[in-house]
C-alpha cells in the first residue's frame, strides 16, 4: 500500500540505485551520524532552517547542478554572477562565489574561504556546523553560520524568482535580521526553560487556582 513513508523510500532507493556506486550513501550516513552526535537537529532555531540543511546533505536545493544531474535542460549557470562557465553548485554558491567569500570574510566567524576551497562543500560545511557547536556552548556562532547561508539563499531566489537585482547590502541586512531574531527567541526559550525547571525542582513554588 503506498503512503507518504513508502514514497520517501522509494524515492531514497532510486536515487542511490541511480548512483555509480554506494559511496554517496554511505557518505550521507556518516554526515547524519556526525550530526546526531552534537544534537544538530534539537538546536533552538527556525525549523525551515534545519530543513535547508537538510536538503544541502541530501542535493535536494534545485541548483543548476542539481538539474544538469537530472537530465533536465535548462540555463546550469549561477544567475548571480551571470557567467555562463560558471556552473550552479553549492561550493560555488555558497563559499566559493567571489562575493559570497567577501561576506564570510566581513563576519566574525574566522572564515577564510581561499584556503579551503580543496575540500568538497558537504566537507567543509560539516567541519564548521560541528567545530561552531563546540566552540559555543550558546550556539550564537552556528546561529550566525546558518543564517548566513539562508540569507545567500534567499537573495539567490529573489533574482532567479522574483527578478529582483542582486543587493549585497540587502544580504547583509537580512542576514543581522535573521540572527538578531533566531538569537532573541533563543534566549527566550532558555528563559522558558529554566523557569520550568525551576518550578519543577520547587513544587510548592507554583501557583495553583484556589
Amino acid at each position: 500500500q503506498y503512503n507518504a513513508k513508502s514514497g520517501y523510500q522509494l524515492a531514497l532507493n532510486h536515487k542511490w540505485e541511480s548512483s555509480s556506486t554506494n559511496s554517496d550513501a554511505q557518505r550521507l550516513n556518516t554526515i547524519m551520524t556526525h550530526l546526531k552526535k552534537f544534537n544538530f537537529w534539537k538546536l533552538i532555531g527556525p525549523k525551515k532552517w534545519l530543513l535547508f540543511i537538510w536538503k544541502i546533505l541530501n542535493d535536494c536545493l534545485p541548483l543548476g547542478m542539481e538539474f544538469l544531474r537530472r537530465g533536465i535542460q535548462i540555463d546550469y549557470s549561477c544567475p548571480l554572477c551571470k557567467h555562463p562557465d560558471s556552473l550552479e553548485t553549492l561550493k560555488h554558491l555558497f563559499r566559493d562565489w567571489p562575493i559570497t567569500c567577501r561576506v564570510w570574510a566581513g563576519v566574525d566567524l574566522g572564515l577564510q574561504t581561499q584556503f579551503q576551497q580543496h575540500l568538497d562543500f558537504k566537507t567543509w560545511l560539516i567541519n564548521w556546523l560541528q567545530f561552531l557547536s563546540k566552540r559555543d556552548l550558546g550556539h550564537e556562532s552556528l546561529i550566525s553560520f546558518i543564517s548566513i547561508c539562508w540569507s545567500i539563499w534567499c537573495i539567490r531566489n529573489a533574482v532567479v524568482f522574483r527578478k529582483e537585482p542582486l543587493s549585497i547590502p540587502q544580504m547583509i541586512a537580512y542576514w543581522k535580521d535573521c540572527t538578531y531574531t533566531s538569537l532573541a527567541a533563543t534566549k527566550l526559550n532558555k528563559k522558558l526553560a529554566l523557569g520550568r525547571s525551576a518550578q519543577e525542582a520547587d513544587p510548592e513554588s507554583r501557583d495553583y487556582p484556589s
